[in-house]
């Protein structure tokens, strides 16, 4: 039986890390390490992982200065004696047939990846989120044809064709040798994105299963975002994207380039709320409406929406409402959200979605005209190919100064 590797880099994680380890324990599939990294933990995190270790063999537990997530996955990997990795975040759990439900493929069809469903946890509801390609088995030659051409972008802007994520994914520890070390230390955006996509390209097949076998825990407290400096963000996000074209092309002759530059340019769009380097908007960003005299209402407490939010109320936009569906821990952390059950009350003109997923906005558009009974306008930031281009070459050619 083949042994699988499974990694847990840990940062002040104390309240969530007995459930996600214990997840682990619990494998229905046994022939399991776990090699838990306390990257400067100042919580009881260490208390923790210690005291299971006691109880199980299996737990190694390292302790490093604080360092970052990828230096945590690089010590990780360096300790790993198992045939394949699975990466786990600290504060997200497992289900018991996870690993099982992995190796299955591994077993079966020799595959070296295998991309699986998950659940998106918030506040105790949970959404499942399924891979966006089929089931099945992906042989490197039909590679070209079925997963390179929607990889990182789809044709609708945007949205991923595979997620960046590297946890919930299991990958065949040869791979990763040659991929997860080079990585930067620096690089703090984009962390997933710079191992997952070089090791798709450089696999020779890839399993799919649509079974939600990993719980994604999404924090409110983790969601919270204030950028002082959009600069810095565009600038790694600008050094993240150069070393991905460089680890992509070392892999593969296909031209990723358009769609690096779709996903630069999106990621920049979220992380900074709408700006590149300046306190304006986007020019065109959502499209050609007008703000004045409007009654505008902001949908999503996420770190998006408080970055769009931030950018509005600086303009003196005239913002009614900032909603969502959940606001019990963004309240906590005192962001102004009320429940989208009171947007009819507040009769607005405008409502601004903050997604630039074209799906998640068509199916928030239609909850929003379940409760509002008077005719509004919808929008969301979204670019045309041309503004895509003009923007991605203005990050990857600029020169920056802070």
């Amino acid at each position: 039986m083949m042994k699988v590797s499974v990694i847990v880099p840990i940062y002040n994680v104390g309240s969530y890390i007995y459930q996600c380890v214990d997840s682990i324990m619990n494998q229905t599939y046994s022939n399991i390490e776990i090699i838990l990294v306390i990257d400067g933990s100042t919580d009881d995190s260490a208390l923790t992982c210690y005291g299971l270790a006691k109880n199980d063999k299996r737990i190694k537990v390292i302790e490093q200065p604080n360092a970052g997530l990828v230096a945590a996955r690089k010590k990780g990997l360096e300790s790993s004696t198992g045939e394949y990795i699975l990466n786990v975040d600290g504060d997200d759990w497992i289900e018991p047939s996870c690993v099982e439900l992995l190796m299955h493929q591994v077993l079966e069809h020799d595959a070296e990846i295998v991309i699986a469903g998950y659940y998106r946890e918030f506040v105790g509801k949970h959404d499942v989120i399924s891979p966006r390609l089929e089931q099945g088995i992906y042989k490197k030659d039909d590679y070209e044809q079925s997963i390179y051409p929607e990889l990182i972008s789809t044709k609708i802007f945007f949205s991923h064709g595979v997620s960046t994520f590297s946890w919930g994914k299991l990958f065949k520890k040869s791979l990763i040798d040659n991929i997860q070390p080079e990585v930067p230390d620096q690089i703090t955006i984009g962390e997933d994105t710079v191992v997952t996509y070089p090791a798709i390209v450089a696999s020779n097949n890839i399993a799919v299963i649509h079974d939600p076998i990993y719980f994604y825990r999404q924090r409110a407290k983790s969601m919270l975002k204030v950028i002082d400096e959009p600069i810095r963000e565009i600038e790694s996000i600008k050094f993240m994207a150069n070393f991905l074209q460089e680890q992509l092309i070392k892999f593969s002759p296909y031209n990723f380039e358009k769609q690096i530059k779709d996903y630069i340019v999106a990621l920049s769009i979220i992380r900074t709320g709408c700006c590149l380097d300046s306190d304006n908007f986007i020019e065109g960003i959502f499209s050609t409406e007008n703000f004045a005299d409007k009654r505008i209402i902001l949908y999503s407490s996420g770190s998006f929406g408080q970055q769009i939010y931030n950018q509005l109320t600086n303009k003196k936009i005239n913002i009614i409402g900032w909603v969502d569906e959940d606001t019990f821990e963004s309240n906590i952390y005192g962001l102004p959200v009320i429940p989208i059950e009171d947007v009819n009350q507040l009769k607005p003109d405008i409502v601004i979605i903050a997604t630039l997923d074209k799906q998640v906005y068509q199916n928030i558009c239609k909850k929003i005209k379940h409760i509002v009974h008077n005719e509004i306008c919808f929008i969301h930031p979204s670019l045309n190919r041309g503004q895509i281009e003009k923007y991605a070459d203005y990050i990857l050619n600029k020169t920056y100064e802070t």
